[in-house]
């Protein structure tokens, strides 16, 4: 989303001359991991979350809530633009995935939501 964001605007010329969208995307996540090595073992019961894991990077509240060690933890994240997305949507789906958790957790379960909104709406 946010190289496409970035490709807004630009002339056709200008994206032909950028490297390719996968190295784009590749070199992204490896500046993301060297700037944000989390070392933490893979402990189910760890006491808390690590505070670089509960904030977005900028500084935002991310974990909303932590029931707190045991087996029926449950941890909640959202961004404060994810809650007021949510609060203001009509429609929204949830999903629950046992495929791509660490192993320390049971299930991820997602709330999805469609955002439609205009330019102007946006500023």
């Amino acid at each position: 989303m946010i190289i496409t964001n970035c490709y807004k605007g630009m002339s056709d010329p200008a994206i032909a001359r950028l490297p390719l969208r996968d190295h784009i995307k590749r070199r992204i996540r490896m500046l993301r991991q060297n700037n944000n090595p989390i070392t933490t073992a893979n402990d189910p019961n760890f006491a808390s979350v690590l505070i670089p894991l509960s904030k977005t990077v900028r500084q935002d509240q991310f974990l909303r809530c932590d029931t707190g060690p045991g087996d029926d933890r449950i941890l909640i994240f959202a961004s404060t633009e994810q809650l007021d997305i949510l609060q203001s949507t009509d429609e929204f789906l949830v999903d629950g995935t046992f495929k791509v958790v660490p192993e320390i957790f049971y299930q991820l379960y997602m709330s999805e939501l469609q955002v439609r909104f205009t330019i102007d709406e946006k500023k």
